[in-house]
C-alpha cells in the first residue's frame, strides 16, 4: 500500500518510567504529515506476564502465542487514547484514518501466519503486516540501537546492519531475519532510538537523523 508507514513501538515504552518519552512519540506520530500509519504496540509488562506464567506451567504453545497475543492490544487500546482521531485495522485490512492501530487478536482470528513460539515477537508480527499490506516502511521504536551506547548514538547518523546480527544482539526477535529476507520486494525497515524522540521527529521531517537501517 503506497504512503503506508508500519511504526512497532516496542512493549517496554509502556512502563511508568517511559510514559512521557510515550506521550512524545504519539504527538511526533500524530503531527507528522505522513498519509498513512499503522502502528503496532509490543505487549511489554503483560507479555513478560504470559512468559513467566508459561515458565511456571508450561503453557501449550497455542496458549503462550495467544496470550501474548492479547497483551499487544491492550497496550494497542491504552495508546489509542493519546490520538484525537484513530482507528483500528482489524482482519478486514483496512486503514480507515490517518493513524491506525493494529488490533492484533482480531487479526490472528483470520490469519496465523507465523509459528506459535517465543522466537516470534511483536518485531516479527509488525513484519508480516506490513509485508502482507505492502507497507513502504517498517519503523522499529527500540530502547537503543545495535550494540551501541548512548554516546555513539548521538554521533552515528546512519548504518546498515544485517537482521541476524540485530538478532545476535537481541535488539530483534529471531524470526526476524528469515521472514524479512524471505519478502523478495523488501520493504525498507529500520530501527529508530525512540528514547530520544528528536529522532524521529527529524526523520520524518527529512532531516539528518540516527538510525540503522536493516538490511
Amino acid at each position: 500500500m503506497k504512503n503506508l508507514i508500519v511504526i512497532k513501538i516496542g512493549g517496554s515504552f509502556f512502563r511508568d518510567s517511559k510514559i512521557e518519552t510515550l506521550k512524545k512519540i504519539s504527538d511526533i506520530i500524530q503531527e507528522s504529515n505522513k498519509k498513512k500509519i499503522l502502528i503496532v504496540c509490543g505487549g511489554g509488562s503483560a507479555a513478560d506476564l504470559v512468559r513467566n506464567f508459561d515458565k511456571k506451567v508450561n503453557l501449550t504453545d497455542q496458549a503462550a502465542h495467544f496470550a501474548a497475543i492479547t497483551a499487544m492490544d491492550l497496550n494497542s487500546y491504552l495508546l489509542s487514547s493519546y490520538f484525537n482521531e484513530s482507528s483500528f485495522l482489524t482482519a478486514d485490512l483496512e486503514l480507515k484514518s490517518r493513524i491506525n492501530l493494529f488490533a492484533a487478536q482480531d487479526y490472528y482470528r483470520s490469519f496465523d501466519p507465523l509459528p506459535h513460539s517465543w522466537q516470534v515477537s511483536s518485531d516479527s508480527i509488525a513484519l508480516e503486516v506490513a509485508q502482507r499490506l505492502k507497507a513502504d516502511k517498517l519503523i522499529l521504536l527500540k530502547q537503543r540501537y545495535y550494540n551501541s551506547s548512548e554516546r555513539k548514538d548521538r554521533n552515528t547518523a546512519k548504518r546498515t546492519i544485517k537482521a541476524d546480527l540485530l538478532a545476535a544482539d537481541g535488539l530483534i526477535d529471531s524470526f526476524f531475519s528469515s521472514l524479512y529476507l524471505k519478502d523478495k520486494n523488501q520493504l525498507s525497515a529500520l530501527i529508530i532510538n525512540a528514547n530520544q524522540p528528536i529522532y524521529l521527529q527529524k526523520y520524518f521531517s527529512n532531516k539528518k537523523s540516527v538510525f540503522d537501517i536493516i538490511s
